[in-house]
């Protein structure tokens, strides 16, 4: 079940980690300055997504750079506040980072942004999602389906870039 809320009033960053604290095991995204996204990830999503983040930090530890999970939210250009299932980031581009900003929704599109489809998701409104990341600079966006066992992706890979797609799917 995903919830969401527009709200009369803009929302603040303080705002937002306040609500997200408040609700834990939901993600809460921000779009825009006064819309909240709100859905809990079921037990088998969670799952397949521990597997994502773990072989992401394994790209990460092998050719550089920063892997995120779904709890970390960055700041796009429009002002949204979103979070991948999945994200790196070039280590230059995170090192250029001030130490406030990285201890924030970091102002910063991640290289390559990761979407783990849940049940609730709906395809369409998710490629828009993937390519909105893109036109704001994500260099690689990918989609992974685990209940077709596809995957859709746009964009160019990082160098050694390679998921099990097999292991995401079946965790």
């Amino acid at each position: 079940m995903q919830a969401t809320v527009h709200l009369s009033v803009p929302i603040s960053d303080k705002d937002l980690e306040r609500i997200s604290q408040e609700n834990p095991g939901w993600k809460v995204e921000r779009e825009g300055r006064a819309c909240l996204i709100m859905s809990p990830t079921s037990s088998a999503g969670s799952a397949q997504n521990t597997e994502l983040t773990f072989q992401l930090a394994a790209f990460a530890k092998r050719y550089g750079g920063k892997a995120f999970d779904s709890s970390g939210g960055f700041t796009l250009p429009d002002r949204s506040v979103l979070s991948a299932d999945g994200a790196w980031i070039r280590a230059e581009r995170w090192a250029a980072l001030t130490v406030k900003e990285r201890n924030s929704y970091a102002p910063i599109v991640p290289d390559v942004w990761i979407e783990l489809r849940s049940q609730t998701d709906r395809l369409p409104k998710l490629f828009a999602k993937l390519r909105r990341l893109r036109s704001f600079g994500a260099s690689y966006v990918l989609m992974i389906d685990p209940y077709e066992r596809t995957i859709w992706h746009e964009g160019n890979p990082p160098l050694g870039f390679a998921l099990d797609f097999e292991a995401i799917y079946d965790a």
